[in-house]
């Protein structure tokens, strides 16, 4: 039997994070270090706004360590 369509599991969520003051000049490498954190999926920097935007695993996502990687920019 196959599936017709692909609904998003329950555990991934949207979460927020500000970003420190440094982000802007290099977004992509904060990116990269975010998605290295355990339960983060995807990350995308929005310098302008001064967030992250994380795909995360909301089983294993630990925000505070998510918000240390991101004000130490």
């Amino acid at each position: 039997m196959t599936a017709a369509t692909m609904r998003q599991p329950s555990y991934l969520t949207t979460r927020l994070v500000p970003i420190g003051d440094g982000a802007s000049t290099d977004a992509e490498g904060l990116a990269a270090k975010l998605r290295q954190l355990p339960g983060v999926a995807e990350a995308v920097i929005i310098a302008d706004e001064g967030l992250a935007y994380l795909k995360v695993d909301s089983r294993s996502f630990d925000a505070a360590k998510a918000e240390a990687v991101a004000s130490t920019r």
